[in-house]
């Protein structure tokens, strides 16, 4: 394969940012190394998708389509190896079951990135959620990550999305007011189906997000969503108004369940939901007519269900 010999200079770190590093791909890079620089790099130039493949730059996603980070170098199957496997050890060695002792943690997580790459091996794809990775030695991480790993013609693929660490207030998301409050009254009926839709990167799960922290922090209710996979996570407590400055346990509890690794599927996961005596249970994005079913089943059984669905337009 022929690269042009026409590099680009890459833009400047961001100011605040003290990172001492390599800035291009080099061989035998760890892949947290190459990951700290790709993320960099797009913190500061603000883009949240990316697209990694064997043998390629890393593409990102701007306002003016699909861009080329080749200042970076080319990124080689083994380097899109051990970015997996680093994507996968970020997800499991955040995720629950894991023994008290740092060397038997580290073990258990080797084990499930063992089993991880085999399940992959096997099925092609793997769509999962996990913390952000650290940019550098200052202590400095992305935002979370939603993450799909494929197979094409070139080898292994990664579709990345870089998801905020905070979830915005709804009336930060230029929401027409009387959308807003609709919505918000909608949130705390007994019974029914919501569905936010809309094209793809519209907002659809930062809505539902939004809305969510919203009740946990001003109704007593118990919410259980089933995620594939988790993209925003709700914290367990809320800033104290009677005193600026403390935290204190939000009046809601949040039950956060993933599937493929808390649950095996979405309708595992309805029929677990309906013995948790949920007030709001929130599915992900519904792709298919089984979820649609498990959708309509809970609504009927008498709970309010939150979801999304892809669509062209609001109808």
């Amino acid at each position: 394969m022929s690269v042009s010999s026409n590099i680009a200079e890459p833009p400047p770190l961001p100011a605040h940012s003290q990172v001492a590093g390599p800035s291009r791909f080099m061989p035998g890079m760890t892949g947290r190394d190459l990951l700290g620089i790709i993320f960099r790099v797009c913190a500061e130039l603000r883009v949240s998708d990316i697209q990694m493949r064997s043998e390629r730059p890393v593409y990102i996603h701007t306002n003016k389509g699909m861009e080329k980070l080749d200042f970076l170098g080319i990124l080689t199957p083994a380097h899109m190896d051990e970015i997996l496997k680093e994507l996968i050890r970020n997800r499991e060695s955040g995720s629950h079951g894991f023994g008290q002792e740092e060397a038997s943690m580290e073990m258990r997580v080797d084990d499930k990135i063992r089993l991880a790459i085999t399940d992959f091996a096997e099925r092609r794809v793997a769509d999962f959620s996990c913390d952000g990775i650290p940019m550098g030695d200052n202590g400095e991480r992305s935002g979370r990550l939603r993450i799909q790993a494929h197979l094409s013609s070139s080898g292994l693929g990664v579709t990345c999305r870089i998801l905020n660490d905070f979830i915005p207030e709804l009336e930060s998301l230029g929401i027409d007011p009387d959308t807003t409050d609709t919505l918000r009254h909608c949130v705390l009926k007994r019974a029914g189906l919501c569905l936010v839709t809309g094209p793809t990167g519209s907002g659809k799960s930062t809505t539902l997000a939004s809305l969510i922290d919203w009740c946990r922090r001003n109704h007593p209710k118990h919410i259980v969503t089933v995620e594939d996979p988790i993209e925003y996570q709700y914290p367990d407590d809320m800033p104290d108004p009677e005193y600026p400055g403390h935290h204190i346990p939000s009046p809601s509890i949040v039950t956060q369940q993933e599937v493929g690794r808390d649950v095996h599927s979405y309708r595992q996961g309805l029929k677990d939901v309906l013995r948790k005596a949920p007030h709001i249970i929130l599915l992900g994005e519904i792709r298919d007519r089984e979820a649609m079913e498990t959708c309509m089943e809970a609504a009927q059984t008498g709970h309010l269900v939150l979801s999304t669905l892809h669509t062209t337009g609001a109808v």
